[in-house]
């Protein structure tokens, strides 16, 4: 059951987006902040996927197993982050923060706040949410 929860709380590789985007709405919604927009965010490679740096050795050249489906997999975490772009107060962002953050694996990375001349009570608000996703993937290449 814990195994269960803990995954459910993880974005899935193949479809993070629509997962993000039916995650964030639902809790919008109870919060009263309407979404405008929900868009990835390019994130560089975690630490842990980055090549490594390689001595060269003689006989390396040409070793074959240069192509992601040729290395060996294995499980790792990597972050996802989304941009949502909202127009309201700040009672619903309020609301909206104190629900997301119950997810233990989201991380609030960016907030912007802009004032509304039209409407003062209303703010054009941009949050910049990150979860992890946990997917089968290619060990690093050694950099040369």
């Amino acid at each position: 059951a814990l195994r269960a929860d803990f995954e459910n709380r993880l974005a899935p590789d193949g479809n993070a987006l629509v997962w993000a985007t039916g995650q964030v709405t639902t809790v919008a919604r109870a919060a009263s902040l309407p979404v405008e927009s929900i868009s990835e965010v390019r994130l560089p490679l975690p630490p842990w996927e980055r090549p490594q740096r390689k001595v060269a050795q003689p006989g390396d050249e040409g070793n074959g197993a240069t192509r992601a489906a040729d290395r060996p997999r294995k499980r790792v975490f990597r972050p996802y982050a989304v941009e949502v772009v909202f127009n309201g107060g700040f009672h619903a962002l309020l609301r909206f923060m104190a629900a997301i953050e119950s997810n233990a694996l989201l991380q609030v990375v960016g907030i912007s706040i802009a004032a509304e001349e039209q409407t003062p009570e209303q703010h054009r608000m941009r949050l910049i949410l990150q979860w992890l996703t946990y997917t089968d993937a290619p060990l690093p290449l050694e950099a040369p």
